[in-house]
């Protein structure tokens, strides 16, 4: 029997490769001014973005079979309350702004794109500029 519950969100769980361990994860922790936990499943290593259980987790994965990219698949960070404040913090990190602020039509906020220090395209948003 299909399981027809609704689902609060499709998305359960995300990766993003990277190169250099150490410099990705100095990278997102100083971005979103949050730590990252440093965990090994099997022989993987990862850093795990904070979050609640129930909602959203993600992770940083060094893997030499999972390439960072700037194409593909983009994620989008909630940056809460303000998306200037991470785009400053970026700017502070030398990272490549791909997309600067810009705002989404019917009041749903702000957008930006980022390129991390792997490499990767890294989608941001929050309501306010």
């Amino acid at each position: 029997m299909e399981n027809t519950q609704p689902r609060p969100n499709r998305l359960a769980w995300f990766e993003i490769p990277v190169l250099d361990f150490d410099r990705a994860i100095h990278c997102y922790t100083n971005l979103f001014d949050a730590p990252l936990k440093k965990e090994n499943f099997g022989s993987q290593d990862m850093a795990v973005f904070t979050y609640a259980p129930g909602t959203v987790g993600g992770a940083l994965i060094a893997n030499p079979d999972h390439k960072p990219s700037a194409e593909g698949t983009l994620l989008y960070f909630n940056c809460n309350p303000s998306l200037k404040t991470v785009l400053d913090r970026a700017t502070v990190q030398g990272l490549s702004i791909a997309l600067p602020s810009t705002q989404l039509p019917s009041n749903i906020g702000y957008i930006a794109i980022i390129l991390d220090t792997e490499g990767n395209r890294i989608g941001l948003h929050a309501m306010a500029a």
